[in-house]
């Protein structure tokens, strides 16, 4: 009886290494699982509004660093034009 119950737990231990091997691991196992229990829609409309919203911060920032760099621009110029007239 005590031989079945030591025969049945390595059994058990092998299988458990066999099904270790077998399974899947690394980020994209994870992501494709909770992409697979959130659901493909959900994931697309949070994708897109993180992408728009990334979208118009950058547009924000690169309108305002335009001006920037413009003025900048603007007040070489005119030192320029100020030392050779």
């Amino acid at each position: 009886m005590n031989n079945d119950i030591k025969v049945s737990t390595r059994e058990a231990a092998v299988r458990d290494q066999a099904r270790d091997l077998a399974r899947r691991t690394g980020d994209m196992a994870v992501y494709a699982y909770y992409m697979k229990s959130v659901g493909w829609q959900k994931i697309m409309v949070f994708a897109s509004f993180a992408a728009l919203a990334v979208f118009t911060n950058s547009f924000s920032r690169m309108s305002q660093s335009t001006q920037e760099d413009l003025d900048t621009l603007l007040i070489i110029i005119r030192g320029v034009a100020k030392l050779v007239g």
